[in-house]
């Protein structure tokens, strides 16, 4: 009896996190969740069509089990869902949108002012979300979705459950982490500076980043004498043949970009490269 209680409890737990999502209605919403307030924008109602022209989040979206409520993402956002493609934001497909008549537009900061009122124009709410200059900063990003698509009250509630899972996962990685001198290439000539999420994601998982630029030069990267030089597929062989005397690895960068639980993933194997 006593586990049914408990399967019970967890369940409507579950549903209290994602009601405005999952039943596509604000009835199970708490009446003080809207208006809710995020991005300095106020938000009305529980949002029923939301597009996103930022893959980061996109990402955090689907992270928070509310893409349910997702009707459009950007051409560059991966999602399992099929979606409507409906451009990015420095290039908005603008009649796609519109067709959708979505409740709000997510776009990142980089859209211009022209589109971003053209976007206004349709009746949705447009918010344009900054990415976060560290990962102690991500909170808050996660915190400002969620009371976008869920409310004040459930979408804080989900955002610092979701996040916790993510971060606790991260911090007992990092615990068991080494300390080696690393340096971590998006492409075959630009690297990862310090003063980013990517960089901090690095030291979690026990490199000590060596780039204070992203355009260091070979001779310079040399000098700092690396443990390990970092880069994807495509650029490994370039990398390789360039610093033959240094031990190169395949590593998927773009996992340091991650806003979601893929950041768990890098953590790891930068734990495993750095051993």
């Amino acid at each position: 009896m006593k586990k049914l209680i408990s399967i019970f409890t967890a369940a409507l737990l579950v549903i209290s996190l994602c009601a405005c999502n999952n039943n596509n209605s604000n009835e199970n919403v708490a009446k003080s969740d809207y208006p809710a307030s995020a991005f300095d924008i106020t938000v009305d109602a529980c949002p029923q069509k939301v597009i996103s022209l930022s893959p980061a989040v996109t990402e955090i979206i689907t992270e928070l089990g509310s893409d349910a409520q997702l009707a459009g993402v950007s051409d560059n956002c991966v999602t399992d869902k099929d979606l409507a493609r409906v451009g990015t934001s420095l290039i908005p497909d603008l009649d796609a949108i519109k067709s959708i008549k979505p409740d709000v537009v997510f776009v990142t900061a980089v859209i211009d002012e022209k589109d971003k009122k053209a976007l206004s124009a349709t009746g949705a709410v447009v918010i344009a979300v900054s990415a976060p200059n560290s990962y102690g900063k991500l909170l808050d990003t996660y915190i400002n979705i969620a009371k976008v698509m869920s409310g004040n009250i459930t979408g804080t509630r989900n955002a610092n459950t979701t996040f916790n899972r993510i971060d606790e996962q991260i911090k007992k990685l990092a615990a068991k982490a080494s300390d080696k001198k690393v340096a971590v290439f998006f492409n075959s000539e630009m690297l990862i500076p310090t003063g980013s999420i990517a960089n901090e994601i690095i030291s979690l998982g026990g490199g000590k980043n060596i780039a204070d630029e992203q355009n260091m030069g070979d001779a310079e990267i040399i000098a700092n004498k690396p443990d390990v030089i970092l880069c994807d597929a495509e650029s490994y062989d370039a990398i390789k043949e360039r610093f033959s005397d240094f031990k190169v690895e395949q590593f998927d960068v773009t996992l340091l970009e991650s806003r979601g639980s893929k950041m768990v993933d890098a953590v790891k194997k930068l734990c495993e490269i750095s051993k």
